[in-house]
């Protein structure tokens, strides 16, 4: 289930490979290099490098640091004042995320939990909806 940030959620999140009706499933990116929709940071003038969610908006933010680095920004800003920018995500040690995938016997759901390098489990657990 798909909500808005909230205070807290900065690095965690996917970004929609299409819009998503309500109550439909969708495509989303859980890391990768992606095309996505970018809103300058408010009153910021410097360069930004990075993005990240911020609570209330479902568009990733510009700023100076963030979980997600932007490759490429296009220098035309749409009417509501965004970018299209191709970002990586996320990004941070160095080290890329890694992820245990279940299906259920049914097949009707995938669970997938974020894992360390010796296999725990850390964080919360994501159940996907198989598509058919």
């Amino acid at each position: 289930r798909l909500r808005e940030p909230e205070d807290g959620d900065a690095g965690n999140f996917v970004v929609c490979a299409d819009l998503i009706p309500d109550n439909e499933s969708g495509w989303v990116y859980l890391s990768g290099v992606v095309l996505a929709r970018l809103t300058p940071a408010s009153g910021s003038e410097e360069e930004s490098d990075f993005a990240d969610v911020e609570s209330g908006s479902c568009v990733l933010v510009m700023s100076a640091a963030g979980s997600a680095r932007i490759e490429w920004k296009s220098t035309v800003a749409g009417d509501d004042g965004n970018v299209w920018a191709l970002i990586r995500f996320p990004i941070g040690s160095g080290t890329p995320q890694l992820y245990k995938a279940v299906a259920d016997a049914s097949g009707g759901q995938i669970s997938v939990k974020a894992i360390d390098s010796n296999g725990d489990v850390v964080g919360d657990e994501i159940v996907l909806e198989v598509l058919p």
